[in-house]
């Protein structure tokens, strides 16, 4: 079975957000980041970038959304991503959306985010027949040391069981 790529973001372009944008309305926005102490998941290096947010306490209880470019959609789509976790038990919840006409509806996908460490691929099934935005969305906790990234999301044609 042969599964075609619609679009795909790593980042690495180190600055833009590859066509997405911080929502206006939240109260926190994902930094780009490379050249840190965590290396990234394409490169699998310090050089390489991924959007993060960082456990501090200016920014406890706050939210961050990076909204991607809008999908044409005919059929159902998968959403291939990754994303890293550190630090304390209650640094915060990634969320994931499929946005249609500006309206986010319910989380597609949600993870509290554990004290683990390393980049973890999910998959998420969107099954709409409208065009779409990925919303990536972070509520920060009360944790106060750690991060929370992501990087390297593809779109595929099809549900997430045949990619």
């Amino acid at each position: 079975m042969i599964f075609i790529q619609v679009d795909f973001c790593d980042f690495e372009d180190g600055s833009s957000l590859c066509g997405g944008t911080q929502d206006q309305s939240d109260t926190l926005d994902f930094t780009l980041v490379g050249g840190g102490s965590v290396p990234d998941h394409t490169l699998g290096t310090v050089s390489g970038h991924f959007l993060t947010i960082s456990a501090t306490d200016q920014n406890k209880l706050k939210t961050a959304r990076f909204i991607t470019s809008t999908f044409s959609s005919a059929s159902v789509h998968c959403l291939q991503f990754y994303h890293i976790k550190s630090g304390n038990q209650n640094i915060g919840v990634l969320r994931v959306y499929a946005q249609i006409g500006g309206i986010p509806g319910s989380a597609l996908w949600t993870k509290s985010v554990a004290a683990e460490y390393g980049w973890y691929e999910e998959q998420v099934t969107i099954d709409t027949t409208q065009n779409f935005e990925i919303i990536f969305e972070v509520e920060r906790n009360n944790g106060n040391s750690g991060i929370i990234g992501i990087d390297d999301f593809f779109i595929f044609d099809g549900d997430c069981s045949s990619v």
